[in-house]
């Protein structure tokens, strides 16, 4: 879990700055760079306060997270 959260936290910040330099011409492929470091940002943030501390809590996680990500 630990190594998780340390790649998840990492890439939060390469994730938004790749982002940030797409432009307008490439807004659905910085909105996916978006929703990928919004759900590595959660993962990690779950992990510091200790609601996720195994792999099934970080799949039961991401299924809730992504199901709520592409209803919205």
């Amino acid at each position: 879990m630990q190594l998780l959260y340390k790649f998840s936290y990492g890439y939060v910040k390469t994730l938004n700055n790749a982002a940030k330099l797409l432009g307008a011409a490439k807004l659905l492929s910085a909105a996916k760079l978006l929703g990928a470091a919004k759900l590595l940002e959660s993962i990690a943030s779950c992990i510091r306060c200790s609601r996720i501390t195994s792999v099934n809590d970080l799949n039961q996680f991401v299924f809730q997270f992504t199901a709520v990500f592409f209803t919205n």
